[in-house]
Parts: structure tokens; sequence; C-alpha cells
């Protein structure tokens, strides 16, 4: 974990109570707190940008009308600093729905147990609500991995890992459950949550999209038998699990270990599911991307993102339109760099990659997010703070 330098325009905001952060250069968001390390955005209606900051055990939301070049007053979620579940593979998650609802999902550990919670802001993120429990207390080290999607139905999908109730499984590492939890606004006392499966390696994160039947799609890194480390999916509906969980890739990546490198998904208006995920299987090694036109049910041919000299890793994908982008994060030996591709026909065909970021710093994972105008980085790091870099 690397700490950033304190921002102190945001700093004599909160003391102030002023609404508005002071203007900042085109792409730089700025910093909250010397140890704001982990940050999530996203794009919410009329193109507004969320921003969710965690720091000293407290998570704050702010938002932006101009792409970052200022930011509202930091709204506080939890009234006292806790033990915050935040870093670059395990990190709180924000989500905003069409009606302006903004929705954080986070968990909370002790030595003893980890809990996650979720807290909705049903005043376009002037004020949160009292963050609500979605999960059953667990062992702090089995609780990982919480991602959400809002459907657009307004429905909220929460998901996370647990091994609190794995039994012979644990002592066969089969890896870990994944359960879930689904609601409409407005949020009850208390969310019910479901075990969906067992076999998730429990330290890599879950990628979760929406397809065009409003449900929501996880891909994430299975442990099979063996203790092979691939990647498999499963589909959801409010009920449950629509069929059985099935295998997607075939890496065949033994080890007695959590990589601790999920995957990405994107699903496209027209159906077709972009799929990017690491391996270092018998069958391949590296960075690797794919496309589906069957719901995941088969893939094209594995293609290669990057140069596995210069350690690729941790990649995203994202699809608007038939425009689709990928970006990941290599290291030079000096420098790490954010490189890009881009295609223009649903990734068919590539760009050759090109470098978009590079600091020297400690950085944060890349993570691309889109509004009406196109596609951004948001990428965090101990050198430039957090940036939002036109991609498209």
């Amino acid at each position: 974990m690397f700490a950033f330098r304190l921002g102190v325009v945001v700093l004599l905001s909160l003391l102030s109570g002023c609404e508005t952060v002071a203007t900042r250069p085109a792409g730089h968001l700025g910093e909250i707190s010397a140890d704001a390390a982990v940050a999530a955005a996203t794009f919410g209606p009329g193109d507004r940008l969320w921003r969710l900051i965690t720091a000293g055990g407290r998570l704050y939301v702010d938002a932006s009308d101009d792409h970052g070049a200022s930011f509202t007053r930091p709204v506080p979620l939890n009234a006292d600093a806790e033990r915050v579940l935040a870093q670059a593979e395990d990190r709180p998650v924000i989500a905003v729905d069409a009606q302006e609802r903004v929705y954080v999902l986070y968990a909370v550990g002790t030595p003893d147990a980890a809990t996650s919670y979720l807290s909705v802001s049903n005043t376009a993120g002037r004020s949160f609500q009292a963050p609500v429990p979605v999960s059953d207390p667990a062992k702090a080290s089995g609780h990982t991995q919480d991602a959400m999607v809002v459907a657009r139905s307004g429905r909220i999908y929460a998901f996370w890992n647990d091994d609190v109730d794995m039994g012979a499984a644990r002592a066969e590492k089969q890896g870990a459950g994944l359960y879930f939890a689904t609601a409409v606004a407005p949020l009850a006392a208390g969310l019910p949550n479901r075990k969906l499966t067992n076999g998730m390696c429990n330290c890599c994160r879950i990628a979760v999209d929406v397809g065009v039947d409003d449900l929501p799609v996880v891909f994430g890194r299975f442990v099979f038998r063996g203790s092979i480390r691939d990647h498999g999916m499963l589909k959801v509906s409010p009920a449950g699990l629509v069929g059985p969980p099935w295998r997607v890739t075939e890496d065949e990546w033994r080890i007695e270990a959590c990589p601790m490198h999920g995957p990405a998904l994107s699903i496209a208006p027209d159906g077709r599911y972009h799929a990017v995920w690491f391996t270092q299987g018998r069958r391949r090694q590296g960075l690797f991307y794919a496309h589906s036109d069957d719901q995941g049910k088969h893939f094209s041919n594995p293609m290669a993102i990057g140069e596995a000299r210069k350690l690729a890793q941790h990649a995203d994908v994202l699809a608007a339109g038939t425009g689709v982008v990928l970006v990941w994060k290599e290291f030079d030996g000096r420098q790490t760099h954010i490189l890009s591709m881009r295609s223009a026909n649903g990734g068919d065909t590539w760009s050759a990659p090109s470098a978009i970021a590079r600091t020297s710093s400690d950085s944060d994972y890349p993570f691309l997010i889109k509004d009406s105008s196109g596609i951004f980085l948001s990428w965090n790091n101990a050198e430039h703070g957090h940036q939002l870099i036109t991609i498209r």
C-alpha cells in the first residue's frame, strides 16, 4: 500500500464546509488524503463523474460535472473510522443508477470477522443512509472481493467471496463460496444473502457486468480439480443461479496459492462478451483477451496482450457500441506504464499498443469508465494523484 501526499485544497474544503473543491488541471483529479491509495470512479446520469475514496478508515464520495476539473465537497459514508478492507485487488465499489441514486459496497474487517455493507444515497450524493449489512460475519481472511452492478431496471446485485460455510470443501482446498444479495431501492434494514456456488479463488477479484437480458454475469477465477486455477462464468437472476457455472478458460494453471490477479468483463450492447484474464498455465502464459457471441459458452481464440518481459498485468476492458478498449500495466525497470489497445469493430481487429500514462511511483490498477462522450482511464498513482485520461 502506498501513500499520497496530502491534498491541501480538499482538506481545507472539508474543514470550511464549502461546496466545491478548487479547479484543477484537466485530467488531474487531485488527492483527498495522505493514505487515499484506493479510489473508484464511475459516471452517472448527465455524464456526472462520481468518485469513491477510502482514507483513514473512512469512505468519501464526491462528484464532478467537468470531468474532474472541480469536485463537490466530499461526503463521508461511515460516521467513524473503521478497518475498511481496501487494497488494489479487493476494494470498495461505487455504482449509480438512472435516478442518480448512489450505491457504495464495502467490507469492514476485525481480527475475528468481516462483513460487507451497502450504503445508498437517495439525494444525488448529498447524504448517505446508514450502511446496512449484506453479508453474515465471516473470518476476515476468508471474506473478500466485493463486486456490484446496477441493472437497467434499477435492481442492485452485490457479490462477494466467503469461506464461512465451506465445511469439507475447505479441507479439500476447493475454493471459497460465492454469495450474493439483491434488492430494489429503497433498501430494507438488512438484505438477505444466498450462496451461489463453491469453488472460487478467494484472493482474485470478481468481474461482473449486466447482459442484454438485464441479468448479471459473473466472470471469476475458479479452483478446479487438481488445484487448477482457471476461469469460469455464471449468470444470476433475483432468484439465484440461472443454470450451473461453466468453465471458460482451459489454461491449466496448477498452483497451490492464490494468484491475486482477477479478470475483467464487459458486455457490449449487441450482446458480445469481452473478457481479459491473466494466467501462468501449462497451455499459455500472460495476459489474454477473447470475445464470445453465445453468452460466454464459446470464446474466440485467446489474443495475447502486452509484453511478458515487462510484467504485463491487471488488464481492464470496456465496450461502447462497437468500440472496445483494453488497458493494462507494464514495468520497464524504471517506470510503470499504462498501455492501451483499441478496436472499432467489436474486438475483431485491434490497434497497436500505445502508452497513455506513466509514473515512477507506486500505482493502483488501471480501470476504464465511460460516459456519452467516450471511454476514459481512471488511474491512481502517488506521483500524480487520481487521473482521468481520455482514451476515445
